[in-house]
């Protein structure tokens, strides 16, 4: 028959002495780009002013203007920062560059690094090249306090209804 003690000393080999710290489970670094991104962008020429760009950003309920360069979508501009420049202005005035690009599966928390490192207020989440969307500092800092928002209707990753996902080709042109 077991003593008092020796049943505690196996407790504690199988279970663990209290006074060891054991190691904690790997840290999830919280929710996915993909759960904070909306489709928040559209590509529109360099010779648009910015008032008409404001006009096609509030017709389309987007917050952000990509433009082309030689290499590809590389600038942008705020709906905020287009509504503040002189109406005649070409968009181009407002923009800044696009910033680091993250896949939708990146971590909020690495996003953040990357603005962190790259002294960039937004991360362009994009896929093969594609950007479909953009997320700010603002967002993502949320996202890391408070956990991901509701996810929106046409959330990145969602297959609720989303245009791109639904649709035939034909029918998102048309749209």
């Amino acid at each position: 028959m077991k003593t008092t003690r020796e049943h505690d000393i196996e407790r504690q080999v199988f279970e663990g002495s209290a006074h060891e710290r054991r190691p904690e489970p790997a840290r999830v670094e919280g929710p996915r780009i993909a759960e904070v991104a909306v489709p928040n962008a559209i590509t529109l020429p360099a010779w648009f002013n910015s008032a008409q760009a404001c006009a096609v950003l509030q017709l389309k309920a987007r917050s952000f203007v990509l433009m082309a360069g030689a290499q590809g979508i590389d600038r942008v501009a705020t709906r905020a920062g287009l509504a503040a420049a002189p109406s005649h202005q070409s968009i181009t005035g407002s923009a800044v560059p696009l910033g680091p690009g993250v896949t939708p599966s990146t971590s909020v928390a690495e996003a953040v690094r990357l603005m962190d490192a790259r002294a960039a207020d937004h991360v362009a989440v994009t896929v093969s090249g594609a950007v479909l969307g953009i997320v700010t500092r603002d967002e993502a800092l949320r996202a890391l306090a408070y956990g991901p928002p509701p996810r929106p209707r046409y959330a990145i990753g969602s297959t609720s209804g989303a245009p791109g996902l639904t649709m035939g080709k034909g029918e998102r042109l048309a749209a």
